[in-house]
């Protein structure tokens, strides 16, 4: 019995030794990790260091970004593993362990703050404003104070501005942009000055620290001289000719196509010949249109530096983008018969620009020396209330007195939800003119809006396979749109024993 105790003794001391030698290969793997780990953050820390002083890294928000100069302008690239893996190979030239290149880069990649890197704010190849009003631009490369990076085109070597503008020279200025537009079939004055307010909008983007509405040009028919319009406000504002870019069909390239604007440091975003008869509109532009901050797919965050410029014949929009626009309508009974000044505007733009773009800083300075005038009356764009009133008092200061005086009716015109809903009433009254009376009850209509049925596709927002389906449709789409004024009408809703029912009356 004591021998057998013996024996177990001995074999639970060798199971002891196979649980301590486990547990001190475990530590000696994990003090191992805990050595990799903290000779990656010391690696990645020199590697930081060696790589801030790389001329073309910068940070900005939370990624490091690499910056492109070329003949085109300024294109921005957010480093990837293999670019970082670039650069570090030529800021430690004496490392040669492609692993530890690796590991570095990943961690690296991993940060949210670069406190090393120059912080890039934003890039410019035209003068412009910043938040406070600041002028910068004039000189090529980045600078400290701003945190912009400039690269200014040549054409304004040498060009002197009026710092010292007073409100006669903004006046003069002011008529000078404005003559270059008389050739166009514009009938509505207030319009015209639209187009200045879109060039002092874009040369000012940055310092107005606020969403700004977009500028459609409109024509009535082709050949009326919206894209020569569209040209003039890029080539007066940016020094540039105007890219334009084709209307995307899907979320992705709506992404895409933004994404890229963003990164090649544009201020237009330009969307040209949108077709006549179809409702123009998606989420992701009535999103963007309205954000003051933007992210792209790569993580890089912009203070959104975009201008939209729309351009098409009879453009019609739904109600929410309606709210997100300025207009400029054209109007022309013969675009053939038109007999310009200005035989070349194209060619008088790029050999004249320095002169326009004067304009636009003469007034811009006119206005700060003024104290900066905020038109004092009460907004007309809900959702750009600080545009507005700071547009509009530099074109007051300039002598415009009736900024966006034609914005509601222009509005109206193009609200295809208006027109629609509209013409949806006139059709329910002369089918049951009780709807003017007792109503009509939803299950009635929606028997109409069925595939096949004799209203179907009145309501563009309505749909459905039955009449039960099309009913519950019906009442999502109407529940936004009771006491609203459609026309001459309002609808209302009325519920009696036995259903739903709409009801119509005069506004």
């Amino acid at each position: 019995m004591p021998d057998q105790h013996k024996d177990k003794v001995h074999v639970m001391t060798e199971a002891d030794k196979a649980k301590n030698a486990a547990k001190e290969a475990k530590a000696a793997k994990a003090a191992e990790r805990e050595r990799l780990r903290s000779d990656i953050v010391n690696q990645s820390a020199r590697a930081l260091d060696a790589l801030a002083t790389t001329p073309s890294v910068y940070s900005m928000g939370d990624r490091l970004i690499e910056v492109r100069e070329s003949d085109n302008g300024i294109t921005l690239k957010a480093l990837t593993k293999d670019k970082l893996i670039y650069f570090l190979r030529r800021a430690l030239p004496t490392w040669d362990d492609e692993k530890l290149f690796v590991l570095v880069s990943k961690d690296i990649l991993q940060h949210d703050s670069y406190p090393q890197f120059r912080r890039l704010e934003g890039t410019v190849t035209t003068p412009t404003f910043i938040r406070g009003f600041r002028f910068v631009g004039r000189s090529r490369g980045y600078d400290p104070n701003t945190g912009y990076f400039c690269q200014p085109r040549k054409q304004l070597e040498g060009c002197r501005f009026n710092e010292d503008a007073s409100v006669a020279d903004a006046r003069e200025a002011y008529l000078h942009l404005l003559d270059l537009f008389g050739d166009f079939p514009i009938p509505h004055d207030s319009e015209r000055a639209n187009l200045v307010a879109a060039m002092l909008t874009i040369v000012l983007r940055d310092a107005l620290n606020c969403v700004v509405p977009s500028l459609a040009i409109v024509g009535n028919i082709s050949s009326a001289g919206k894209g020569l319009v569209s040209k003039a406000i890029s080539w007066i504002a940016l020094g540039e000719q105007l890219a334009s870019t084709p209307l995307p069909a899907t979320d992705y390239e709506w992404g895409t196509r933004l994404d890229n604007l963003l990164m090649n440091g544009k201020r237009i975003a330009f969307i040209d010949n949108i077709p006549e008869g179809r409702c123009f509109h998606h989420h992701c532009l009535e999103s963007f249109v309205t954000s003051e901050k933007i992210t792209t797919r790569s993580g890089i965050e912009f203070t959104n530096p975009l201008t939209f410029l729309f351009n098409g014949n009879n453009i019609t929009l739904t109600r929410d983008m309606t709210e997100r626009v300025i207009w400029c309508k054209m109007w022309s009974a013969d675009p053939s018969r038109r007999k310009p000044r200005i035989k070349n505007l194209a060619q008088h733009l790029q050999e004249n620009w320095p002169d326009y773009f004067n304009d636009l800083v003469t007034i811009i300075f006119a206005w700060l020396n003024a104290g900066r005038p905020e038109l004092e009356r009460e907004t007309i764009l809900n959702k750009y209330g600080h545009w507005e009133r700071t547009i509009g008092g530099i074109l007051e200061l300039c002598g415009v007195t009736n900024f966006l005086a034609a914005q509601v009716e222009k509005t109206d015109e193009a609200d295809h939800e208006s027109h629609e809903v509209t013409r949806f009433i006139e059709t329910l009254i002369k089918g049951f003119p009780q709807a003017l009376d007792t109503g009509v009850a939803m299950m009635t209509m929606a028997e109409l809006m069925v595939p096949g049925g004799e209203w179907h596709g009145i309501l563009s927002g309505v749909n459905g396979s039955n009449p039960i389906s099309v009913a519950r449709s019906l009442g999502i789409f109407l529940k936004g749109r009771y006491e609203r004024p459609f026309g001459d009408w309002k609808m209302s809703r009325k519920r009696d024993a036995e259903a739903n029912l709409l009801v119509i009356r005069r506004f």
